[in-house]
């Protein structure tokens, strides 16, 4: 699978457009920006627009896309076919479509047209068939990037739309959103907000979301220091952002974990950065950890995790209720210190 920015740069050399292009992510506007460069790199080989014919999988298979791609244009020699939510790449049980028409056409595609297939999750299931014969063709990495190369490329937005970010402001932007699609939103809304003016880190934290890791650093470290009132309202906040009881475990867990890591590996030495790496997580969250990691002893902590993963138990075998579940948790929280 190639990367996205080496992607489009195989694209603006490229001398002759490969016949099918997969891209497979969840940072939706990715694929929109390579889909743009395409249609762009062809229409500059033929002098003249693109016709682009789009097409929704989820809604109607492949039959029409197929037939799109093998039907010759009055207008123009070369066209895009776009198959959009094409869930079939995906694993998660068989298609509600027939498949056959597609997997015949990537294993002998058209020439004259371009065949896009856009596909909305993170990876390809390996197994299938279809992901087999696509592998023979253009496979794009339209996953999140890394924080630098998305850093880069929110810079490149800013310039191209005449706009002002300070550097701590897109840190930050980057940490809330964690997607070049969310970020781009937020960064035009910011713009909106400031009237055009430079675009500041209060600005970003007064006007775009905290990501609701930030509401669990803010529970946990509720319990740690006894601010009980603190937690309740905070685990309202989060509820209200539509995470349910088991979204919420899994995130105290981890941030539980973080802490038991921060814990252990600072006291041999490694620094946060280091311990990040081996946590395999953002340094951020390593620092609020370590932090929140002082007021505990390493035996506390997992005594929590205890605590946390038996309640988690007991409202996954219908014993507790979760919402219950969750306030039972915070108050014997409080108390195992």
């Amino acid at each position: 699978m190639l990367d996205w920015s080496q992607a489009i740069e195989s694209l603006q050399a490229a001398t002759d457009i490969a016949p099918v292009h997969v891209l497979v992510g969840t940072d939706f506007i990715l694929s929109r920006w390579y889909l743009d460069k395409l249609e762009h790199v062809l229409a500059s080989v033929e002098h003249m627009p693109v016709d682009v014919n789009r097409f929704r999988f989820d809604e109607e298979g492949c039959a029409g896309a197929v037939q799109a791609c093998q039907t010759l244009s009055l207008f123009s020699d070369t066209g895009i076919v776009h198959l959009d939510h094409c869930s079939a790449f995906l694993s998660g049980g068989k298609s509600k479509h027939d498949l056959t028409d597609l997997e015949r056409y990537l294993e002998h595609p058209a020439s004259g047209k371009v065949l896009v297939i856009t596909v909305h999750g993170e990876k390809l299931d390996e197994r299938k068939k279809i992901v087999k014969l696509a592998r023979k063709h253009t496979v794009v990495n339209c996953n999140p990037p890394k924080e630098n190369v998305a850093l880069q490329w929110l810079a490149t937005v800013c310039d191209e739309r005449g706009i002002s970010l300070a550097n701590d402001a897109a840190r930050e932007l980057w940490r809330r959103t964690q997607t070049l699609s969310s970020a781009v939103s937020e960064l035009e809304k910011l713009y909106t907000y400031t009237g055009g003016q430079p675009i500041s880190l209060r600005d970003v934290q007064e006007l775009v979301s905290q990501p609701v890791e930030d509401n669990v650093f803010a529970w946990i470290d509720g319990v740690v220091k006894g601010r009980v009132d603190r937690s309740f309202r905070v685990l309202t906040d989060v509820e209200r952002a539509g995470y349910d009881a088991f979204a919420l475990y899994a995130l105290i867990a981890r941030q539980l974990r973080l802490m038991w890591y921060a814990k252990v590996l600072g006291a041999k030495g490694y620094s946060n950065q280091q311990i990040a790496s081996k946590a395999g997580a953002h340094p951020y969250a390593v620092k609020v950890a370590s932090e929140q990691a002082r007021a505990l002893t390493q035996t506390q902590i997992e005594r929590l995790l205890s605590m946390v993963a038996d309640a988690e138990y007991a409202v996954k075998t219908g014993r507790r209720d979760p919402r219950h579940s969750l306030d039972w948790v915070l108050m014997a929280c409080s108390v195992a210190k």
